[in-house]
């Protein structure tokens, strides 16, 4: 049973109409594809760049690991667990101060976006990170 969509497939999820693959070329608003292509020269942000073999490598790992998580436990947990792990190891490899919120979000622009929230005021709404 296929409890996660594959790595690839996540790769190009979420609201970023940029990652919306073209269905002749099979690559991206910015030429690049959602598996390793070694054809391409990795330069760029996250979304401009083509995914290095060892990213895939690590997103397909824990792609894995989340696929067995969920087939034995309720999926909301086991996603809530690993972002709370996330948010936890990035506070404490950046020696932030114990008040200090990680917020994570899925591009570069949902961050853009996320932080132009906060600054206004306005409180970030679900489904955010």
């Amino acid at each position: 049973m296929r409890l996660l969509p594959s790595t690839s497939e996540l790769l190009i999820q979420g609201r970023d109409p940029r990652l919306k693959l073209n269905p002749e070329s099979g690559a991206n608003h910015y030429l690049c594809r959602p598996h390793p292509d070694p054809e391409i020269l990795r330069l760029g942000s996250s979304t401009a760049t083509a995914i290095s073999p060892a990213g895939f490598a690590t997103a397909d790992a824990l792609r894995n690991q989340l696929s067995e998580a969920i087939a034995h436990r309720n999926p909301e947990s086991v996603f809530s667990e690993h972002t709370a792990r996330i948010r936890s190891e990035i506070h404490e490899c950046g020696r932030f101060e114990a008040e200090t919120e990680v917020i994570l979000a899925e591009s570069g622009t949902m961050a853009h976006r996320m932080a132009l929230t906060l600054v206004r005021g306005e409180e970030i709404q679900k489904p955010w990170l």
